[in-house]
């Protein structure tokens, strides 16, 4: 695996798992609000097999939400866990992947903002935040790759 690209790959996609959240709690707050029971019982609904695409609806509607919910639990912990992460790496190299990879500034623009004079000194900055993060993610097998990678 190549942790670099993977944690790349991560770090693009973090907007992207912000954005999901939200839709999905839209999504979820939707359904409750359309899947309220307004249902009254009748003599002609008591009957056996009566209502039953009402039942059919809202076992569908139920299934609907806890998958919505297991899925914001899930995008919930990712985003928690990647902002940990951001949170123990230096300001200067968190800066460069908030800027990068969330703020979708171009090389050059980032390189104005934090002040680097150079492009070979800002990607090597960059690189250096990236293999922290993805040491950070993955742990050791991340460390591995990139000390082996780095005797090429």
């Amino acid at each position: 695996m190549n942790y670099f690209k993977e944690a790349e790959y991560i770090l693009q996609n973090y907007p992207k798992l912000k954005t999901a959240l939200q839709n999905l709690k839209r999504r979820q707050g939707q359904l409750i609000a359309i899947s309220t029971p307004s249902y009254k019982m009748s003599a002609e609904t008591s009957r056996i097999g009566a209502g039953s695409a009402y039942v059919s609806n809202t076992i569908n509607d139920l299934e609907e939400l806890s998958y919505i919910a297991k899925e914001i639990n899930a995008i919930t912990w990712k985003i928690q866990e990647i902002e940990n992460i951001l949170s123990d790496i230096e300001d200067d190299k968190r800066k460069i992947i908030e800027m990068i990879y969330f703020q979708n500034l171009t090389h050059e623009k980032a390189m104005k903002d934090i002040y680097l004079s150079g492009k070979a000194s800002f990607y090597r900055k960059k690189k250096k935040a990236i293999e922290e993060f993805s040491i950070l993610y993955f742990g050791i097998s991340a460390l591995d790759y990139i000390i082996k990678t780095r005797k090429k």
